[in-house]
């Protein structure tokens, strides 16, 4: 390594003299007397004979490929098979799908939906998770990005989407518990929570409607 440092050190000072005669400053299979007569010993275009190195970046390439050394050259790394054996050992966690029941996004849209049924107190709990710091609430998929001093989720702003705010990937705070009591509430009937605005537009699941988050 040191060698290859050292003869691509001298490649960085080299200078071409203007004789053709002129024997060649370095030893080695950098710098040899065709490089100071101005020929390209591989059959490319004259280099500069001049000053400073102004040939065809091409022959600058062939000058560091004449420099490095097989032993600069790194050893392939080995690589090992994700296999059923890799699988096995790594004990991942198992589902069934027959017994799957509603996600957490979903019930996050169904909260969101003004015409929607709302969602139950253990939904809502499925829903959430409250920062144990700052008491505010995150939506569960989403807890890695709360902040308990980062940006305040605009609730009171025109067009206002929960849903779309819940599952930013950006950092902020949260919903403080005033944010939870001005977006959301529950119903008389069906005990149900949902947004505020529409508590009288839900589809009350006492009124025999069908369509609610299971």
């Amino acid at each position: 390594m040191a060698e290859l440092c050292s003869q691509l050190d001298a490649a960085s000072n080299f200078s071409r003299t203007t004789d053709p005669e002129t024997p060649a400053r370095y030893s080695g299979d950098v710098f040899r007397p065709e490089y100071q007569r101005g020929i390209d010993p591989h059959g490319g275009e004259r280099l500069a004979v001049e000053g400073s190195y102004e040939g065809p970046a091409t022959d600058y390439y062939h000058i560091i490929e004449h420099a490095l050394s097989p032993r600069a050259t790194p050893s392939p790394i080995p690589t090992q098979e994700v296999d059923d054996t890799f699988l096995k050992t790594s004990k991942l966690r198992r589902f069934d799908p027959r017994r799957m029941g509603v996600s957490k996004l979903d019930l996050l849209f169904c909260l969101g939906r003004v015409f929607g049924p709302g969602i139950t107190r253990t939904q809502f709990r499925k829903v959430f998770r409250q920062c144990v710091l700052c008491q505010h609430l995150m939506f569960t998929d989403r807890r890695h990005s709360h902040q308990c001093d980062g940006p305040v989720l605009q609730t009171q702003e025109a067009g206002f989407d929960i849903v779309s705010a819940l599952t930013a990937f950006e950092e902020n705070a949260g919903l403080s518990r005033l944010d939870v009591r001005r977006l959301f509430a529950r119903c008389g009937a069906c005990k149900r929570v949902c947004l505020e605005g529409a508590i009288y537009l839900h589809h009350c699941t006492t009124k025999g409607s069908q369509e609610f988050c299971q």
